[in-house]
């Protein structure tokens, strides 16, 4: 996770290539719709790919809403991992990491979920427009990868 903002040329041409689509533009709702459902409905299920995906929802929330990527440490079951967010710098912050348990692991690697309920929830974020303070994480737990 620590080098997810990283190579982002080669990780969305690898992308592309996945999915089988060359893509005209990479920071447009539709290509964000489109991607997700290639992912979700037509490529093999696999770690590498659901990781390419992340960093292209990543990238897209980084290029729409003017942020940079910063990881949140995380502890749990005696062990530390890195979560990857998207920050601006009024501090709203998107969850990209966080949705990975729910729709990855939870859902089935992306089988059963509906891309406008992922798009409102995790990245419009209509239900809550969260800032940093508001997440109950200590800013010791931030790192900043950009």
């Amino acid at each position: 996770m620590k080098a997810i903002h990283q190579n982002t040329d080669e990780k969305l041409i690898e992308l592309q290539w996945i999915i089988g689509v060359e893509l005209d533009c990479l920071t447009s709702y539709e290509s964000l719709k489109l991607v997700t459902k290639k992912i979700m409905w037509d490529v093999k299920k696999s770690d590498r790919h659901f990781l390419l995906w992340l960093h292209f929802v990543g990238h897209y929330i980084k290029k729409k809403h003017d942020a940079k990527w910063v990881l949140i440490r995380r502890e749990g079951n005696d062990s530390q991992y890195f979560v990857p967010f998207v920050m601006d710098e009024n501090t709203r912050i998107w969850k990209v990491g966080d949705f990975c348990q729910t729709y990855y692991y939870k859902k089935k690697r992306m089988s059963g979920i509906s891309f406008n309920t992922f798009y409102k929830l995790e990245i419009e974020q209509y239900v809550a427009q969260f800032k940093f303070h508001e997440i109950n994480i200590s800013v010791d737990r931030l790192i900043e990868l950009e």
